[in-house]
């Protein structure tokens, strides 16, 4: 067995048996909800419909649809079951570690530096999120796309054609319609030329990528757009300039801390309230430091200039410049940074540790603390519960994970637990909508309606048109006037129906509830029209038919009495109340 293939089988070996458990996993409350097994889109597999809305769809604020139809091709084949999802998730992480050692191999002729690299990326505790977490379908899947466009891209530069050149266009694409990472990739073609291609920088090089900025530009606008739809993008007034800019520079040394040293890792890192200026100057200055040494050397050493300048500018998008979403920090967004901190160890290391020998011990020392501590992250995706409470453990201050195990815990039935999750995330982030939300869901299943009514008014002034808040909060006033009737209190459950149908003007259930206590207390007048909005929604309802006839009666209308009298026992022979009424209704006629 030659070389290559020796470290292709370790490599797929080697994912596969640190991996493996996730395929048993369930999804985690956290995004796979809204993206997975409640988008109903997805749910539904393959189908005109869906493959339309994944093209027009800005769902979670970003032009996804090449991930959309991978999720419903998932669904097509798995059903709604997480294990096959996760699988897909696992066998692209795959496919992606393989591409990668190929296309350094194939640029360098290194087989051993470039499976270290391959390696170090299929094993790394950081990338456990984007294999583990069904969500980030979208960034492994982009990931192949920007190995493939590399690839075509060496071809191409090798030896140019317009055939060559047209080649590169298709994978570059397709990955963006499956995440907009790929909107760095021009920049990080020229980092190529400059090593391992050793093209001569000018004036055309360059000019050859201009075209690919087009689609990023687009793209970048697209995903600006959606983002400030949501809600999820801040604006400088909420976020001052220099604040992003403060965090860019810390979370860049913080990347890199969790490189070199990854524990503590979690799903969601709270946004800083307070930046320590010594931190801010600190990582300033050190950040300074490495790229002035990194110029410094990139005439006898451009791997160097290649792998730090490839960590920053893919990192760029998502380091804080443009804040989308509250997190500080996320794990997955280092998929494709990363590549280039491995590429700087794997081909300096050697020039600094002049005693070879030692070479293969730390290498493979480092995938094997790498393969324990990924086998120990990935224990906390095991479930949401885990995943949550191992964040809390680590961080503090995190809303974000009181939030997600309130959620588990509340699926679980622990209400009490749940309830005071949702109480301190709204402790600390009372502004969050979902929070408010959440904690009314709870309040419902222990049955204190006029509290969860009170939250759901909160979330609808944070959030006034969403529509899970609007249906929460109309039957949390439907089921308060249930309780109130059966105390005898008509009038209140009267005003709370009429809140209900404020928020679900057709509620059939509702208009009748409502007709029927209107009609008791002696309002027949204005028991009519919610009796006719219930019929509307519901004709063949025999009870609403015999209800109007008696509200119609009530007023003196007996010919309209009589007809929904005979409806109702058209519809249901066995109507007493009909026939007894109707009998009535014919005699006072006569």
């Amino acid at each position: 067995m030659n070389t290559r293939r020796l470290i292709l089988l370790l490599l797929i070996a080697a994912t596969v048996v640190v991996y493996a458990p996730v395929i048993h996993y369930p999804f985690v409350n956290y995004d796979d909800p809204s993206n997975v097994y409640e988008n109903p889109h997805v749910t539904k597999g393959l189908s005109a419909a869906g493959i339309k809305w994944a093209f027009t769809s800005g769902t979670e604020g970003m032009w996804l649809p090449l991930t959309w139809l991978s999720l419903m091709a998932d669904a097509q084949v798995y059903g709604v079951s997480a294990g096959g999802f996760h699988l897909t998730n696992l066998l692209w992480h795959i496919v992606n570690t393989l591409l990668l050692f190929g296309l350094f191999r194939r640029l360098t002729g290194a087989a051993w530096r470039s499976a270290w690299v391959a390696a170090m990326f299929a094993l790394h505790p950081l990338h456990v999120e984007t294999v583990a977490w069904v969500t980030e379908r979208r960034d492994v899947l982009s990931t192949a796309f920007w190995l493939l466009t590399m690839w075509a891209y060496a071809n191409y530069a090798q030896l140019p054609s317009r055939t060559r050149y047209a080649l590169i266009w298709l994978p570059y694409l397709l990955g963006l319609m499956a995440k907009p990472m790929l909107v760095t990739l021009p920049v990080v073609m020229i980092l190529m030329d400059l090593w391992p291609l050793r093209r001569t920088l000018n004036l055309r090089l360059i000019a050859e990528k201009l075209p690919f900025l087009l689609p990023a530009i687009v793209i970048s606008v697209i995903a600006v757009h959606f983002q400030k739809g949501i809600g999820t993008a801040y604006s400088f007034e909420a976020l001052p300039l220099t604040t992003r800019l403060e965090h860019m520079l810390i979370a860049y040394v913080r990347y890199i801390g969790h490189t070199v040293w990854p524990t503590g890792l979690v799903v969601f890192y709270p946004y800083p309230r307070v930046l320590p200026v010594t931190q801010v100057v600190g990582a300033g200055l050190l950040l300074l430091v490495v790229t002035w040494f990194v110029i410094r050397w990139a005439g006898s050493r451009p791997y160097l200039a290649m792998g730090w300048g490839w960590y920053l500018v893919t990192l760029s998008p998502v380091i804080g410049l443009v804040q989308v979403g509250a997190q500080a920090m996320t794990d997955h967004y280092s998929y494709v940074p990363l590549i280039g901190l491995f590429v700087v160890v794997a081909w300096g290391a050697p020039e600094i540790l002049t005693k070879r020998p030692w070479l293969p011990v730390l290498g493979v020392g480092t995938i094997l603390v790498c393969i324990g501590l990924t086998r120990q992250q990935l224990r906390y995706w095991r479930d949401s519960r885990s995943l949550f409470e191992h964040a809390l453990a680590v961080t503090r201050d995190n809303w974000m994970a009181h939030n997600g195990l309130g959620i588990a815990l509340s699926q679980q039935g622990q209400l009490d637990e749940a309830r005071r999750h949702f109480l301190e995330a709204i402790r600390l982030n009372p502004g969050q909508a979902a929070l408010h939300k959440n904690l009314a869901n709870v309040l419902v299943k222990q049955d204190e309606l006029t509290a969860a009514i009170d939250e759901y008014h909160i979330a609808l002034q944070l959030k006034p048109h969403d529509p899970d808040v609007i249906r929460a909060l109309a039957t949390a006033h439907y089921n308060l006037a249930g309780q109130l009737a059966k105390q005898g209190q008509s009038a209140a459950a009267i005003r709370h129906l009429q809140a209900a149908l404020r928020l679900q003007p057709d509620d059939p259930q509702a208009n009748y509830n409502l007709a029927n206590l209107l009609l008791a207390e002696g309002h027949a007048t204005e028991a009519i029209p919610h009796y006719e909005a219930a019929r509307r929604v519901r004709p063949h309802h025999a009870e609403t038919h015999t209800n109007l006839g008696n509200a119609f009666l009530a007023v003196g209308r007996k010919t309209e009495a009589i007809a929904q009298y005979r409806e109702a026992l058209r519809l249901d022979p066995q109507q007493v109340a009909a026939r007894h009424n109707l009998a009535v209704a014919l005699a006072g006629r006569h």
